[in-house]
């Protein structure tokens, strides 16, 4: 403990040590930049007064600018003394009284040589020839420099005086801190021994019981690797009876659809023909649910962006050529993950929709775009979900900018496809809203406030 304590006044010698030499060493670099400085001051004062004396005799135009860039530098030092004298408060009233001075002499030299300057119009030689006298003088000055940098050499002298003290204490402690640390690393040498001797015995009794905790720690890993192993191939197994079963779904249905084809070749009976037509597009819709649906690793959700991109693929390979080029399917799907039904009921709601909207929206091979989307209600711009009531919820949306729908019958497609369409609709709480999109075609809104989001990216 003692030996600590010594040790920590000895840190804080060495950082007050540290600190002491620092700020000398970087008063000393400001010191040496202000004698340095202060010496240009009187140079170029001497080369202001030679100057002024020259252009006096002389009265050249090169001697009077070269007075003006002189006198220019000269500013220049003493805005550079300013900035350093502001550092340290007991240079300010030095800086004062040597800016006093300086600008004293500035000004008569400036004054005497702007009055030589203005004549510089005139002949040369009519300029008369000043004598010596009134000139500046820079003893004052030189005195002023010369006692302000005695009186900093005497601060100096007294602050290495206090480093000399703070070094003096500093190796007492270090001596003290040394001597103390012997004696005490001594007394741990002797205690350690005394440990070293339990802890050898302490180890071999832990080494049995380590050998004994490893085996048992082996067996239970085999047991709970053989056990995972055994849930592995069995996830697998269920797996690939679901996706399987999906699949025979799909197929069986799909075999139905074509079953359906059949019949609507062979029957004349346009009203026949219609309704075997609607019944095979809406198992083809069902069917390709089905066969789209990809599970996740728990087997109980499916990424709904995914799927329901694959329905409209889906749909969009069932065209013919012909009316596949004249309309263009945009879609934009919030990614997230449901459950297997509510993704396999939205996809059958969206492949109603689709199918719809090509049939009833673009006759007689009329171009024309249908825009798909699936996000939060915010982004819906439809009064009946403007309330607070459908915060927070999502929508499907499906809006054509095709030939739309007869406004004095309320409702398009009064039929088996809309019926559908409501009842799978009431799943998730509410019924599709129909209006007129801003382009003049059909835009349906399927509002979803009971749909269940396992997540969402």
């Amino acid at each position: 403990m003692v030996s600590l304590l010594l040790v920590l006044i000895a840190s804080v010698l060495i950082f007050l040590l540290s600190s002491a030499v620092d700020r000398e060493i970087a008063r000393i670099a400001t010191s040496s930049q202000l004698r340095e400085q202060s010496d240009m001051v009187l140079i170029h004062l001497i080369e202001l007064n030679s100057l002024e004396r020259t252009f006096s005799i002389n009265g050249s135009r090169q001697n009077y600018d070269q007075f003006q860039i002189i006198s220019q530098k000269l500013n220049d030092v003493m805005d550079y003394i300013s900035m350093i004298a502001h550092t340290n408060p007991d240079w300010e009233k030095w800086y004062d009284a040597l800016k006093k001075e300086v600008d004293l002499n500035q000004n008569l030299l400036v004054q005497k040589i702007n009055s030589k300057g203005i004549s510089l119009q005139k002949n040369m030689s009519e300029i008369p020839i000043e004598s010596n006298d009134d000139h500046p003088n820079v003893d004052r000055l030189n005195t002023l420099i010369t006692s302000f940098f005695s009186g900093d050499n005497e601060s100096r002298e007294n602050r290495r005086a206090g480093i000399a003290k703070l070094r003096a204490a500093l190796t007492l402690a270090a001596m003290v801190s040394v001597i103390s640390t012997f004696v005490l690393a001594y007394a741990v040498i002797n205690r350690f021994r005394r440990d070293i001797t339990k802890l050898k015995t302490y180890q071999l009794l832990l080494h049995s019981e380590n050998i004994a905790l490893e085996e048992r720690v082996r067996e239970r890993t085999q047991e709970l690797e053989a056990a995972r192993n055994h849930a592995e191939r069995e996830r697998l197994r269920v797996e690939i009876l679901l996706q399987d079963a999906s699949h025979r779904i799909g197929n069986s249905l799909a075999t139905v659809s074509s079953l359906l084809g059949l019949q609507f070749n062979r029957s004349e009976n346009p009203e026949v023909r219609s309704a075997l037509s609607a019944a095979r597009d809406r198992i083809q819709t069902i069917s390709a649910a089905h066969r789209r649906l990809r599970l996740g690793d728990d087997m109980e959700t499916t990424p709904l962006a995914e799927f329901l991109q694959s329905v409209v693929n889906d749909v969009e390979l069932g065209l013919p050529m012909e009316l596949r080029e004249k309309v263009q399917i945009e879609t934009h799907f919030e990614d997230c993950h449901l459950s297997s039904r509510d993704a396999t009921t939205l996809g059958i709601i969206l492949g109603e929709l689709l199918t719809n909207s090509i049939k009833h929206a673009f006759p007689n091979q009329k171009t024309g775009k249908i825009k798909i989307s699936f996000g939060d209600i915010q982004c819906v711009n439809n009064s009946d979900l403007s309330d607070d009531n459908h915060k927070g919820q999502k929508a499907l949306i499906v809006e054509d900018d095709g030939i739309g729908f007869d406004i004095s019958n309320s409702q398009p497609n009064d039929g088996l496809g809309k019926l559908v369409i409501q009842q799978l609709c009431m799943q998730f709480g509410e019924k599709p809203i129909f209006n007129h999109s801003s382009k003049g075609g059909t835009r349906v809104v399927i509002p979803l406030p009971k749909l269940n989001i396992i997540s969402s990216h």
